[in-house]
């Protein structure tokens, strides 16, 4: 079993030329053996499949949270959960930009973001794996878009 209780991460991004700084505090994580037989899980001895719950905050976020399974022998995951509270400063969304360029605003975008998501990995094939399935699903909570393209309310 692994557990941290507690933790931290910094994080140190890079953004364009610039580097921009986060932290995650108040890490919970707890990754036990014998996951629960779940539906999607490979076909493995239920020793060797894990089940993942985890949560933390940080300096842009209130709160993260995440659960599910994990297989390391193959490689293959199946999680779940939420983020409560992103702020969506400045920081974040230049970092956005520098990975994805059409991510990147017209304009000024502020304002907090609720979001859900669930990523999966079934691997059958070890030598041709899938690509990670990622899906998200949010909401702009509070906050204002200034986008020169749209009229003034």
């Amino acid at each position: 079993m692994v557990e941290i209780d507690d933790g931290a991460i910094e994080l140190s991004l890079a953004a364009g030329a610039s580097y921009r700084q986060f932290r995650l505090q108040d890490i919970e994580l707890t990754l036990a053996p014998n996951g629960p037989p779940t539906p999607g899980a490979p076909p493995v001895a239920p020793e060797r499949l894990m089940t993942l719950n985890a949560h933390c905050g940080g300096d842009v976020v209130r709160r993260i949270r995440a659960g599910g399974w994990v297989h390391p022998d193959s490689k293959s995951w199946h999680v779940t959960g939420g983020v409560d509270g992103l702020d969506l400063s400045a920081d974040l969304v230049a970092l956005a930009a520098a990975c994805w360029p059409q991510a990147a605003p017209n304009g000024e975008i502020r304002g907090t973001v609720d979001l859900d998501f669930s990523s999966r990995r079934i691997v059958t094939n070890a030598k041709s794996p899938p690509p990670p399935e990622l899906e998200f699903r949010g909401k702009l909570t509070g906050g204002h878009v200034d986008d020169r393209r749209l009229p003034n309310p």
